[in-house]
């Protein structure tokens, strides 16, 4: 598995995450599970609103569903930017414990959310054995 570049790290919006220790290696990723807003996103695509927005996300997960951590890999904005979240190699206490997170999102006020399609070439939940 290659490495993800992201546009912004964990350290550069959360700078004072304690997140615990590695849990997992790239060969224990089985394949990706894949999240969209059906809410409200962050205010605008400014560097501060997406963090504040991360950071609220991260409380929420930590605070009242007492997970360890955000539970989404990745987050994927409006603008294309794609920002990380919990550590690769750090993973959840979730059924998709062997899967990447990837939390796809709006800006601003409620939208439709796009179709996915399901079935065998679905992009949700897609293994690595899958062609």
């Amino acid at each position: 598995m290659q490495a993800i570049t992201y546009d912004v790290t964990r350290d550069e919006w959360d700078p004072n995450d304690n997140t615990p220790s590695a849990t997992r290696t790239s060969e224990d990723i089985r394949g990706f599970e894949l999240h969209h807003t059906g809410g409200t996103g962050p205010r605008s695509l400014t560097f501060q609103d997406k963090a504040d927005w991360l950071l609220g996300i991260e409380r929420y997960h930590e605070l009242s569903k007492k997970w360890s951590d955000i539970f989404y890999n990745l987050f994927v904005f409006g603008d294309g930017e794609i920002w990380e979240g919990r550590r690769s190699d750090r993973s959840s206490q979730s059924s998709v414990a062997q899967y990447l997170t990837v939390h796809v999102t709006q800006t601003g006020p409620q939208q439709s959310a796009p179709a996915i399609p399901d079935g065998p070439h679905s992009p949700v939940s897609r293994k690595k054995s899958d062609p």
